[in-house]
């Protein structure tokens, strides 16, 4: 409720544009949301995006969001047929992420010189 309030009143966007200008456009919090203002939406930190967090974000807290919407939908909330869909659009390209389809691949090997390789999104050991 409180990260609904926030992005409705214009802090959140004017904080990624912040974020984006002190890191020279090249942001480590990201927004990842369905497209629509009153839908599902979560800032994350790039840093910690592993595949066991961004699969905790889908499952858990995004598949909260659908049996949400699925609910306000079988009740005939007006609306809620927007709300179910762009989340299920969005689950979908999270899952491909999840997957490494391209062009979603984010999570790669990196070989660093003088060290192993090892997967980017993850925290080295």
């Amino acid at each position: 409720m409180l990260h609904r309030l926030i992005w409705k009143s214009g802090c959140v966007k004017s904080f990624l544009r912040n974020i984006a200008e002190y890191s020279q456009n090249r942001p480590f919090i990201w927004n990842i949301w369905d497209g629509r203002n009153d839908g599902f939406s979560a800032l994350v930190n790039y840093h910690m995006l592993t595949k066991e967090n961004l699969s905790k974000l889908i499952y858990t807290y995004l598949g909260d969001w659908i049996r949400m919407c699925d609910a306000k939908r079988k009740s005939g909330e007006s609306g809620a047929d927007g709300l179910y869909i762009a989340a299920i659009n969005l689950k979908e390209k999270l899952e491909a992420i999840l997957e490494g389809e391209a062009p979603y691949d984010i999570f790669c090997e990196v070989e660093i010189p003088g060290s192993a390789a090892h997967r980017l999104g993850t925290r080295p050991e």
